[in-house]
């Protein structure tokens, strides 16, 4: 397919969502950048190995893999990349927004996307938490409108409902160190992929007034 779009000579650019692996084959990623991939979303989801694994990601483990290396080797063909990671799971306690922004950092990801872990109706995540009593937004279809993966809808194993807000707020100050982006191609992966990488004021406020009336 890429070699069909490079040769078409479609004159556009275009990006995509893949795993870490998307960096193992170099002939891949050549044809994607001849083809006008401009970058890549990657869901790195967690900082910690506990939390891949609590995530079934245990294939991003087995060959104790540099992510850093990985995303250089990306990066090489002028593919941008975006980094993703889920806060809430079971193993996240207070300082996970920290650890999330250094981690992200270290790999060296050219912008990062932080969003609460979501529980959605008929999966097996929204049918244990259920079960534990630990959805604390579930009047539909009133609550829709909170299932934006930028609002925490669930009550977190480790984390008070303060903790989840000083995380995001945390990765929104940090990702200022992240290198720029402007208006090049990357700004169009900032404004399609990246709903939680910035939160204003007046939104977290919103987040602040939902989370004291359904986590008293």
């Amino acid at each position: 397919l890429f070699r069909a779009m490079a040769h078409a000579n479609l004159g556009k650019e275009w990006i995509c969502q893949a795993t870490i692996n998307f960096a193992d084959d170099e002939e891949l990623l050549a044809l994607a950048a001849k083809a006008g991939c401009s970058g890549v979303f990657i869901g790195f989801e967690s900082a910690k190995p506990e939390g891949l694994r609590e995530l079934g990601k245990k294939f991003y483990l087995l060959k104790k893999r540099d992510f850093r290396a990985s995303v250089k080797r990306i990066q090489r063909h002028n593919i941008l990349v975006v980094g993703s990671f889920i806060i809430g799971l079971d193993i996240d306690e207070p300082g996970i927004g920290k650890r999330i922004a250094e981690v992200a950092s270290r790999y060296g990801v050219d912008n990062l996307n932080a969003l609460f872990l979501t529980p959605l109706p008929g999966t097996r995540l929204w049918d244990r938490m259920k079960s534990e009593e630990r959805i604390a937004i579930d009047t539909f279809p009133e609550d829709w409108k909170y299932y934006t993966l930028t609002f925490p809808v669930a009550r977190y194993k480790n984390l008070s409902y303060e903790s989840p807000l000083k995380a995001i707020s945390f990765i929104s100050f940090f990702e200022k160190k992240f290198k720029p982006i402007g208006a090049c191609s990357g700004y169009k992966i900032a404004s399609l992929f990246l709903p939680g990488h910035y939160i204003p004021a007046p939104f977290l406020n919103e987040i602040r007034s939902l989370i004291a009336t359904y986590f008293p």
